[in-house]
């Protein structure tokens, strides 16, 4: 099975270039993996792979994922499962881990999703209706704040709708007109802030793979670095404008402001 859409897209989608592919093989993991549940994410010169225990029942099963360059999305009448196998293959090729290694002996996926992101919506809902998380504002995958902007919307919505609810009117209408209030603040409220991070994320081009040496060099000492000395790493987010955010602060001063 394929898990891709076979007709038209959606001219509200946009194609992030990239399809996220993998599978699950045969293959027993190190008891370490289990014990301490552990996702291997293991970044080169030629992109990415990873690879997990299946599950704590099935200790045998190994879940494995990549990605795979596609200027169209694939579908079932286009995509070459074994071009894309023999393409993974060698991309991955002199990569030491022994577990991918197995991985690529024996892989050819199984699940391909095309990774889509949304342009930025006028709007977020209506009459009692609204969209949170990846169905108002899905991102390119380099702005890795997906879950994250998920969290701050169900915490942001409930703490608007607490506020109007309790400034509501004793009347039936009370409820309902609390309802659109923040339906419609929720969308003026956050979606400065979404858009902003997404413009973000398309202005970071993927560099052309694989990398040059400098710049694999580059990566791997500034990764090195920040996890030795850890300091580093809370110099750069306490800058961050996107981890510095207090919802609560935030929520507070727009409805301040929104009598």
């Amino acid at each position: 099975m394929y898990p891709l859409p076979s007709g038209q897209y959606n001219a509200l989608i946009l194609n992030s270039g990239e399809s996220a592919i993998g599978g699950v093989l045969e293959h027993k993991l190190p008891q370490s993996y289990f014990d301490s549940p552990t996702i291997s994410f293991n970044l080169g010169p030629t992109g990415f792979f990873g690879y997990c225990a299946l599950s704590q029942a099935q200790p045998d099963r190994v879940l494995y994922f990549s990605f795979w360059d596609s200027d169209e999305p694939p579908n079932r009448r286009t995509v070459d499962i074994d071009a894309m196998t023999a393409h993974m293959r060698e991309r991955h090729a002199d990569w030491s881990d022994p577990v991918i290694r197995q991985c690529l002996e024996k892989a050819k996926p199984d699940n391909i999703y095309p990774i889509f992101y949304l342009p930025n919506l006028p709007h977020w809902g209506g009459d009692g209706v609204v969209l949170t998380g990846d169905a108002a504002h899905a991102m390119p995958p380099a702005s890795g704040q997906g879950g994250s902007q998920a969290f701050e919307d169900a915490q942001t919505l409930a703490m608007l709708l607490a506020g109007y609810l309790g400034r509501s009117k004793a009347d039936d209408k009370g409820p309902v007109d609390a309802v659109e209030k923040t339906i419609r603040a929720f969308y003026d409220h956050r979606h400065p802030r979404l858009d902003a991070m997404k413009a973000k994320a398309l202005a970071q081009k993927n560099p052309q793979r694989p990398w040059s040496w400098p710049v694999t060099i580059g990566l791997y000492v500034a990764i090195s670095v920040m996890i030795r000395v850890k300091w580093i790493v809370g110099l750069f987010a306490s800058r961050d404008w996107v981890l510095d955010w207090d919802v609560k602060e935030e929520v507070s001063k727009y409805l301040a402001l929104h009598q």
